[in-house]
């Protein structure tokens, strides 16, 4: 996205239905209790930027739900990595059981970011030059954030054999998760950025359509 003077990082989730989100919220906190990291709100990140802060967020995303159904995704095998907010995670497949896509879903929030973000400023352009215009910008900010869908069950800094014991002990493959509504998440006031869980404001929750 083009610069702006005052710009606040943000987050979009994709969210588990409350039966899906139960199950994996009792995994997530047992594990940080064991292992004294920060409890989260299990999520799929859609994407992550920074935005103007007038921009009206929780309208890009009731407009996003208005024109998505909710996604049934399969899980792939449990992973873990030395990056401390996927220390233990599920990945989670693009290939839906029903709906249009994932990807589609995501190509679509950060169309509608673009849109809330910018103003038209000059001469209207022809509608293929227009698309066309638009479209790069779209390809453009997606590849600013690097997509991996899945699911983090713990946060934090473990030694390697410690995160694969969990990892197979954490095994979900071939789960099938429903998610069926999505949020932004934003710095709590007095904060400035998202590098602690602990000052994470989800907000905007809406749901998808049936």
């Amino acid at each position: 996205m083009t610069a702006a003077t005052n710009t606040v990082p943000a987050a979009f989730w994709l969210l588990p239905c409350a039966s899906d989100g139960r199950r994996l919220q009792e995994i997530i906190d047992t594990l940080a209790l064991a292992h004294r990291a920060p409890p989260f709100e299990p999520h799929v990140t859609l994407h992550v930027t920074g935005c103007p802060a007038n921009v009206d967020i929780e309208g890009v995303l009731g407009r996003l739900a208005a024109g998505h159904a909710a996604l049934t995704l399969t899980t792939l095998a449990t992973g873990h990595s030395e990056t401390y907010y996927q220390a233990l995670f599920v990945n989670v497949s693009c290939e839906l059981q029903d709906g249009p896509g994932l990807v589609a879903l995501r190509r679509d929030l950060v169309g509608q970011l673009l849109d809330a973000w910018s103003a038209p400023t000059g001469p209207r352009e022809d509608g293929r030059r227009a698309a066309a215009g638009r479209r790069a910008d779209v390809a453009h900010e997606l590849a600013t954030y690097a997509f991996h869908p899945h699911v983090s069950l713990l946060y934090g800094e473990l030694p390697e054999q410690s995160r694969a014991g969990l990892a197979l002990h954490h095994d979900l493959h071939g789960q099938t998760l429903r998610f069926d509504r999505i949020a932004a998440v934003r710095p709590a006031p007095g904060h400035r950025d998202l590098a602690r869980v602990a000052n994470w404001e989800v907000y905007g929750h809406r749901c998808l359509r049936d």
